[in-house]
């Protein structure tokens, strides 16, 4: 025959056990803490890595985004003056390039309009690419200062000679930007004119 020796526990020894198992079961370790601690953290450099280039290409995104809007006004403006007005007084009598404030036509490139070249005009005030000051209101920029919208006018017979000398005209119209948050970058885009 075979004795068991037990014992008989006591009431101060199943609080005691009770205490123990709740301690056990309700709680998370000093480790588990800290691993969740480390990924918690893992995860906030990740994203402060990646939320500044987000950023940025955003801003990036809008700036051609904003050019391409630009640009495209600008052509249809040009189509709507047609092609005999595309001249350095008609584009400046209808608000279309940069003037001084005499008035006066800016012509960047080529101001006689030699055949075969292109002639160029600023329309960076005009459009308000960057900000500038008309009277004594204050106009806010697109762009960063330093920034430019150009129109270029050429005879296509100069680009292309299947075409007649004098029929149709090209244009190009090129908006860059430079600094800023956005960084710098550039639109082009060309059309053709042709009389009506």
């Amino acid at each position: 025959m075979k004795f068991q020796c037990s014992r008989i526990r006591s009431v101060s020894d199943d609080k005691l056990i009770r205490r123990r198992r709740k301690a056990r079961d309700g709680g998370f370790t000093l480790v588990e803490l800290m691993l969740a601690f480390f990924v918690f953290f893992m995860i906030l450099i990740l994203f402060g890595a990646t939320f500044p280039v987000a950023t940025r290409a955003g801003h990036v995104g809008s700036n051609y985004s904003q050019a391409t809007f630009i640009a495209q006004h600008k052509v249809d403006q040009l189509r709507d003056i047609g092609f005999a007005k595309l001249d350095v007084n008609s584009l400046a009598s209808q608000g279309l390039i940069d003037t001084n404030s005499s008035g006066v036509p800016i012509v960047v490139a080529n101001p006689v309009g030699q055949p075969g070249t292109a002639v160029t005009y600023n329309f960076t005030l005009t459009d308000n690419l960057v900000a500038n000051t008309k009277g004594s209101v204050l106009y806010p920029g697109f762009y960063p200062v330093g920034s430019t919208g150009t129109i270029s006018i050429v005879d296509y017979h100069a680009v292309n000679t299947a075409v007649a000398a004098s029929t149709t005209t090209m244009v190009t119209v090129i908006i860059s930007w430079n600094g800023g948050p956005q960084g710098s970058g550039s639109f082009t885009t060309h059309t053709v004119v042709s009389p009506t």
